[in-house]
């Protein structure tokens, strides 16, 4: 709204600098001068449709910024989108990879809160060790709030063997 009223008055001083130059030109005396009101209504006509073109401007430059953030607002999503599904593909083929050091018929598969559970030598009929096992796929992938409670009770050997029987 600053805009416009420093337009309209930018406007009429400029056509009154104008028409009294004019008037200075064709008589040497001063006297007083009156704007019609049909040129102030054209002045005042001119200086909206200014400042409509302003605002539209403005309007057309924060809908391109708008535009630009979305696309990358959605590249991301759709980089991210690729890396979730990325990782849970390895976590369900990682146990028939070179680099897994377990036998893949010892392997079961939870998902969440951790990936996988290992019943290492569970297939040659003697385990030798239960491996609770979290996979991550590239370098900046972090355990969870949950994953890293998880890890640290068995660490701390907060870790128990139950049995449920239910009776009929």
């Amino acid at each position: 709204m600053e805009i416009f009223i420093i337009a309209i008055c930018a406007f009429i001083i400029f056509v009154s600098a104008i028409l009294l130059s004019l008037h200075r030109i064709s008589n040497d005396e001063p006297e007083e001068i009156m704007i019609p009101a049909s040129t102030v209504k054209q002045m005042m006509s001119s200086a909206k449709k200014l400042h409509d073109a302003e605002m539209a401007n403005i309007r057309h430059d924060m809908d391109m910024k708008r535009l630009k953030e979305n696309k990358e607002i959605r590249a991301d999503a759709v980089k991210r989108h690729k890396n979730t599904i990325k990782g849970k593909v390895t976590e369900h083929l990682i146990p028939y990879m070179d680099e897994f050091n377990y036998n893949p018929s010892d392997c079961r598969f939870l998902g969440s809160p951790i990936d996988m559970i290992v019943f290492d030598g569970l297939s040659d009929g003697e385990v030798k060790e239960v491996v609770l096992l979290e996979i991550k796929t590239g370098p900046s992938a972090n355990l969870s709030t949950r994953e890293r409670k998880i890890r640290d009770a068995i660490k701390e050997k907060r870790v128990s063997w139950r049995l449920i029987r239910k009776n009929k």
